[in-house]
């Protein structure tokens, strides 16, 4: 059963493959991809089929659909170069529309929201460069996105409309796109902040694929929805690692980020289902097999966003995840053993605490109290110290009350 959050979204392969990995993960928010290569108004035959089936199964797996309209939505697309067009863009773009409008007109009812474009912001090359371009003057974004709103509505579509995903940084841009089009034709702001940090703690070191100078998720988002005034969409999220236990922190501490910015965040979408989309991106490998500790950690991020955002596992604002992390002098501290008994149920957990140490317990019982203890077993009446290298601690009678990121966080200091 797919998670009731907003928060967490998926992208998805657009030909439907993945539907039920999508589903197994939690995401509540796909978002797939329109692509057709053809020209016409009219989408090719197989493609509007493949569509129709798509759409009525992630309706039947209680998912909502973003549809992303883009320049892999229409053959023949020249793109821009150097600030100008490099074809009779007119004649593209009054295609493109009249598919959008045609579209519209036959899945509307199904799409729960749009996305126009796909980072339109990104440097243009050269024309005839043969790389990735997406990119063209904010001023003819802010009109397109203007003529795309009028397409949709006027189909009779009530479902959300936003931006491109925005991946240059730059807010000027959609405010200057807005600017030209005498107003932002959009209910929500879309970004994909590869690259940013999710909050200031992972720095001055934050791994791989990652760069402390470039802010923070929490902090682009506010730049955002304060310069457009309207909710940010996150459509694309990921990291570029085959280290899956950085990516499962990243995943962690780039949803807490998110949730802690309450309404100002619409969706985050996690780019990808899989590495058959883009290698290294996916919470699976190729052959759908699940990676190692992220494909789990979205999973019970989903599962702890049930019935909205921060939520617990177990309603009411509990969850069944507990996490923190055990320091002394500062640093944290590898390898002490952190156990925590249920007082309601009697189960007992038991982890270890990693390079940094963090330590996470899952499967708790949300509406239990436990009894937590740090690098020491109960013996006799008393506590026994593990690692005599440290002291130990105990905390008694903890509630499991949800914190931003779904999980509950107990951290400990200890002795020497």
């Amino acid at each position: 059963m797919a998670s009731t959050s907003p928060l967490v979204g998926l992208n998805v392969p657009s030909n439907g493959d993945g539907a039920a990995t999508a589903e197994d993960l939690g995401a509540s928010w796909v978002r797939v991809e329109l692509v057709d290569y053809s020209t016409g108004t009219d989408l090719a035959t197989d493609v509007a089929d493949q569509l129709s089936r798509t759409l009525d199964d992630y309706r039947a797996r209680n998912m909502h659909v973003l549809l992303l309209v883009d320049y892999a939505s229409l053959g023949g697309n020249a793109g821009w170069g150097n600030g100008a067009p490099c074809g009779d863009w007119d004649g593209y773009r009054s295609t493109w529309l009249a598919r959008l409008s045609s579209v519209a007109s036959h899945f509307g009812d199904r799409v729960d929201a749009w996305e126009i474009w796909n980072e339109p912001d990104q440097p243009m090359l050269a024309c005839g460069d043969g790389g990735y371009n997406p990119g063209m003057p904010a001023w003819a974004y802010g009109l397109l996105l203007r003529d795309a709103n009028t397409a949709i509505r006027n189909a009779g579509t009530n479902g959300d409309i936003v931006t491109g995903g925005l991946d240059s940084g730059q807010v000027s841009y959609i405010v200057d796109a807005a600017s030209a089009a005498g107003g932002l034709y959009a209910n929500g702001v879309s970004i994909h902040p590869y690259g940013v940090v999710p909050d200031n703690s992972w720095c001055p070191d934050p791994g791989e694929d990652l760069n402390c100078a470039w802010g923070t998720l929490g902090g682009k988002v506010d730049e955002y929805a304060s310069a457009t005034g309207v909710p940010v969409w996150i459509t694309e999220l990921g990291i570029r690692t085959g280290d899956t236990s950085h990516e499962a922190d990243y995943i962690a501490g780039a949803y807490a980020a998110f949730a802690s910015r309450g309404p100002s965040v619409a969706h985050a979408f996690w780019f990808c289902e899989s590495d058959a989309m883009v290698e290294p991106y996916g919470l699976t490998y190729r052959d759908g097999t699940p990676k190692p500790d992220a494909y789990v950690r979205y999973q019970l991020i989903a599962s702890a966003n049930e019935g909205g955002g921060g939520g617990g596992g177990g309603g009411g604002g509990h969850t069944m995840m507990l996490h923190g992390t055990v320091a002394a002098n500062g640093a944290g501290i590898e390898g002490l053993t952190v156990t925590a008994w249920g007082q309601d149920a009697g189960d007992f957990h038991a982890t270890t605490t990693d390079a940094l140490g963090i330590y996470q317990l899952t499967d708790l019982v949300p509406a239990s109290r436990y009894n937590v203890v740090v690098n020491a077993t109960f013996d006799n009446g008393g506590y026994d110290v593990i690692d005599g290298n440290h002291g130990y601690d105990v905390r008694n009678n903890v509630e499991l009350a949800s914190g931003p990121d779904g999980w509950h966080g107990e951290d400990f200091t200890l002795g020497e």
